[in-house]
């Protein structure tokens, strides 16, 4: 009976180990397949964040291009309204230093040859109470007493009649010449399609 019992307790054994082992078998395949499936599950998700983020670095790159293109266009509009504040100073000035009492003389004195003579042909000259005297003293005859005082800084606006219009060489009406002038050869230097 001890060998029955031996013999029981064998199989016993072996249909349990068996059965243990097909268990176990099971259990290792199912973990297997669970873990292919969470390992095929992250790459996939890997793969939409990675997707995810390439899209995003490309939209933040594309943003700070436009924002370096905007901030450039900035700074060259800037650099050109700087530019041509430079400018107007600098044809003021020159204006200013240009339009001496002696050139100014030197100007009249070349309308008034050319000017067309007659007894109506009248010379108005119209410049700064200082550089009226100067003027005075620089110009001999009749055209002398013609000068007068305006209200601007420097030059002079000269009319050969009556009719109200004059050639005018004040400093500003030469400096929004000269600014204008060298203005439109400034934008074409810095390019005007920004």
């Amino acid at each position: 009976m001890p060998e029955d019992l031996q013999q029981l307790l064998s199989r016993i054994n072996d249909g349990y180990l068996k059965q243990a082992e097909a268990e176990k078998e099971a259990l290792l395949t199912a973990a297997k397949t669970r873990a292919d499936a969470i390992a095929a599950e992250a790459g996939a998700r890997a793969e939409q964040l990675l997707a995810a983020a390439n899209a995003e670095a490309g939209a933040i790159r594309k943003r700070y291009q436009e924002e370096i293109k905007c901030a450039a266009r900035d700074c060259v509009r800037e650099l050109r309204n700087e530019l041509n504040r430079l400018l107007l100073a600098a044809a003021g000035m020159t204006a200013a230093e240009a339009m001496t009492p002696a050139f100014m003389a030197e100007l009249i004195r070349q309308m008034a040859d050319a000017a067309p003579q007659g007894a109506d042909a009248e010379v108005h000259i119209l410049a700064n109470p200082r550089s009226v005297e100067a003027l005075r003293t620089l110009i001999p005859g009749t055209i002398r007493a013609q000068i007068k005082a305006g209200q601007f800084k420097g030059g002079l606006q000269i009319s050969l009649d009556d009719s109200g219009e004059y050639f005018d060489f004040s400093d500003e009406a030469v400096c929004n010449f000269l600014r204008e002038h060298l203005g439109s050869e400034l934008n074409q230097y810095l390019g005007t399609g920004l």
